[in-house]
């Protein structure tokens, strides 16, 4: 009886140290777990390293640079660092820059192998300059969107038509009011060919001032105006020896 109660005896005790080299194992693996979460949210492997911008062109990479660091200096729910690419907020990131910088189109991230973020963006192109109707003076370039970008600068000829907005306002990174002829692609390459320097709009028409001397008066309708001085090239008028053209009525062309 006694051999049977010593063999009962070791048989818990070996259970015993296996439960309890379980649990040491257990808390064991756990704490490492632990620490290698700390390890991936604190550490170096997953932190952006540095960043640049590309694809800028026209635009400062100065003004990105600095509101991603403001992005990378801040922490997410007060814990997490948001420099840490698990926590970095992409979305959020790609509007803020979208609001903050008129002069940006679009806008891709990603991290190479050294955890360096790169900043791909696409510039604005100009398409017409506008000017406010309040102040003349304060005039932007704005993009195929209407949308205004950069202030503009002073230059001669018709590269870009001068678009001033009669009692309208628009600041950076608004849209223009002379949506959407003067950002219309046929009309635009029409006012080019046409060597129109600047335009007067105003809610119903518009004044188009060419290069060469002569006037269009013109409603806010592209298509019409198109089309009638397509009909007076078919007659062979020559446009540059005019004062004006009035193209304002759908069925009726004026010139003098």
């Amino acid at each position: 009886m006694a051999s049977k109660s010593s063999n009962k005896t070791r048989i818990v005790s070996g259970v015993r140290q296996k439960r309890a080299r379980r649990k040491f194992l257990w808390w064991f693996l756990s704490i490492l777990l632990v620490i290698g979460v700390i390890y991936l949210i604190y550490g170096k492997p997953l932190r952006v390293a540095d960043v640049t911008v590309e694809g800028n062109k026209h635009t400062d990479a100065v003004e990105i640079t600095n509101i991603s660091q403001e992005y990378l200096q801040a922490y997410r729910f007060l814990i997490f660092p948001q420099d840490n690419l698990l926590f970095f907020p992409k979305k959020k990131f790609k509007k803020a820059i979208l609001e903050q910088v008129p002069g940006v189109a679009e806008i891709d991230l990603n991290t190479d192998s050294d955890n360096i973020l790169h900043i791909k963006i696409s510039d604005r192109k100009a398409t017409g300059i506008w000017c406010n109707d309040v102040e003349l003076q304060d005039c932007y370039f704005f993009d195929d969107t209407g949308v205004l970008f950069k202030k503009s600068f002073n230059f001669r000829g018709a590269i870009f038509v001068k678009w001033h907005g009669f009692q309208m306002t628009a600041r950076m990174g608004e849209v223009v009011g002379c949506m959407p002829s003067c950002t219309d692609k046929a009309y635009v390459e029409f006012l080019s060919r046409y060597k129109i320097q600047s335009a007067d709009y105003g809610v119903d028409t518009q004044n188009l001032q060419s290069l060469n001397g002569y006037m269009i008066k013109a409603s806010n309708d592209a298509t019409t105006t198109i089309e009638h001085l397509k009909m007076i090239e078919s007659k062979k008028v020559n446009i540059d020896t005019l004062q004006y053209v009035d193209v304002r009525f759908p069925h009726k062309i004026y010139y003098k």
